[in-house]
């Protein structure tokens, strides 16, 4: 089986290898032959950088913030027996989670040269994806944010030990007695998993909302620079807003692709050997609700390109647009799959604008919500607890 492993992983090296490169020569031939490259060459030069730091600082911010709520209001508040650790420091829980994704990532078992290439590709442009990863990992892997579960409280107390593996007990769960069994490999309880999940399911679905929003707010900042900013002198504003917005759309591009990808292709196995567990307790609606927001998420962002430099996308056909709403519509055309577009009048930076965005929707709307309109929910013990607590009177 180990022999067939790293054949597997051979073949899906090379794969990718080959793939990236041809890519990376397609593109590097492309824009050697531009004629307008070197006129973009200048503003990218100077405004690139700028663009990743300020991208990094957007990113890790409200990723922090999210992390921060999210931590006091289903660790802290409802989980702590202890009222003086709500008194937590910030910069603290922040270095504490870096420190944490750092001893994961250096205990990894399976480490190749693409692999690592590649998490340093991703890491670099898409600061999205990193901060998400950091954050998502100490709310998913950190036990100490859990309360502990009472049969390890008993198990410690009568056995000196963390439990039995396998062994099932049934204990209180928000006042229903629920079926409580523990997992040796991950060191965890079902109830203790439960709560990880908990925090994961707010954590994505809180930074859906909050990318949104952020969309929304550049598409106002953005409209205001071209509304006013329309000078030699100021004309820089726009085009650094251009490139930010380019690098944002790259970084959550690959975040979207790589986090829908993973949710539909790569699904755990449980411990029956029944496959089809999942990292969050997020359910059919919330995933259709997340790609729906992503959808809206982009067509916005999108527009904004179309808008700020609609002479660098296309020569004709944008010009002839006259308000901001017939940029949105028409980047929601784009996203409706509208595959076809004019080869004579298309930049080619507006072409592979085009095709992201029709490949991102695709990626979106086929993969995702195909799959989880077929996707059955089923709710544990500790959900249906959760549920009832929720809703009662």
């Amino acid at each position: 089986m180990k022999a067939n492993k790293i054949l597997d992983n051979r073949f899906w090296m090379w794969k990718t290898l080959i793939v990236g490169i041809s890519l990376s020569i397609l593109m590097l031939v492309c824009l050697c032959r531009l004629d307008y490259f070197k006129y973009l060459w200048g503003y990218i030069g100077v405004f690139l950088l700028r663009s990743l730091f300020f991208s990094y600082i957007w990113s890790v911010i409200f990723h922090y913030l999210i992390f921060i709520a999210v931590f006091r209001k289903y660790t802290l508040k409802k989980e702590s027996e202890n009222k003086t650790d709500e008194k937590v420091k910030g910069i603290k829980v922040l270095v504490n989670c870096f420190k944490n994704y750092i001893c994961y990532t250096k205990s990894k078992k399976e480490k190749t040269v693409l692999s690592f290439v590649k998490e340093i590709i991703f890491n670099v442009f898409s600061p999205d994806y990193f901060f998400a990863r950091v954050f998502k990992y100490s709310l998913e892997n950190n036990n100490s944010y859990n309360k502990i579960c009472p049969n390890r409280a008993f198990y410690r107390t009568k056995s000196k030990c963390e439990g039995i593996p396998g062994a099932k007990h049934k204990h209180l769960y928000l006042g229903e007695k629920v079926i409580c069994e523990y997992n040796l490999k991950e060191d965890r309880y079902d109830c203790e998993k439960h709560q990880e999940k908990k925090r994961l399911q707010k954590f994505v679905i809180y930074s859906n909302w909050v990318n949104v929003l952020s969309a929304c707010i550049l598409f106002i900042v953005c409209m205001i620079l071209d509304l006013y900013l329309e000078s030699e002198d100021t004309n820089g504003y726009i085009k650094f807003a251009f490139i930010f917005v380019t690098v944002r759309l790259i970084s959550r591009a690959i975040e979207v692709a790589i986090a829908f990808y993973s949710d539909v292709v790569r699904t755990k196995m449980t411990r029956d050997l029944s496959i089809g567990e999942r990292s969050t307790n997020l359910k059919r609606g919330h995933r259709i609700s997340l790609v729906v927001h992503t959808y809206l998420e982009f067509v916005i962002l999108f527009s904004i390109l179309y808008f700020l430099e609609p002479i660098w996308i296309n020569r004709d056909a944008l010009s002839g647009l006259t308000n901001y709403m017939d940029f949105v519509l028409y980047s929601a055309s784009v996203s409706a799959f509208n595959i076809s577009f004019d080869t004579k009048n298309l930049t080619t930076l507006g072409k592979m604008i085009h095709t992201s965005q029709v490949f991102l929707c695709i990626n979106l709307i086929v993969l995702s919500i195909a799959t989880y309109l077929g996707f059955q929910d089923k709710m544990n013990s500790f959900e249906k607890a959760d549920w009832r607590k929720e809703n009662q009177d």
